[in-house]
């Protein structure tokens, strides 16, 4: 690390992270008001290291980026005990079918996903917040 920069988590990623990108900065220190230093400012870091909206998007990539099996690697690295997957089941329901069938191939790749963080020893909680085919007056696919 060059001389003159911030050195607040002594874990050289994170404050790599800090020292150049000035929202991550930011969130350190407005997470600084409410927590100890060295946590706040890792905040930034768990962020970017999440899995987004990944299985959420009409098509994965939309929103965020394809899950990788790289990923669940890097939250082991940074000690995560728990992944969200997040997942919308409705943009995936093979058309003209009334009993609402997921498609195959996402069926499968939702599969993967979880093994993977399964595989890693992650709680792993499959999250559907944003799902609304099961509302009433959504139309049938």
């Amino acid at each position: 690390m060059s001389p003159g920069t911030l050195w607040i988590t002594g874990e050289s990623e994170v404050d790599d992270l800090v020292n150049t990108d000035p929202l991550a900065l930011l969130i350190g220190m407005l997470l600084d008001q409410q927590i100890a230093i060295e946590l706040a400012f890792r905040g930034p870091s768990r962020l970017k290291a999440r899995l987004g909206n990944t299985l959420d998007a009409p098509f994965e990539g939309n929103w965020a980026p394809a899950a990788k099996e790289s990923f669940f690697q890097q939250y082991r690295s940074k000690n995560f005990t728990n992944v969200r997957i997040p997942v919308q089941w409705g943009h995936h329901f093979v058309e003209s079918d009334e009993n609402f069938t997921v498609e195959s191939d996402f069926m499968d790749r939702v599969e993967q996903v979880v093994d993977w963080s399964l595989t890693y020893g992650f709680v792993t909680i499959v999250n559907v917040h944003h799902d609304e085919w099961f509302e009433s007056g959504y139309p049938s696919p």
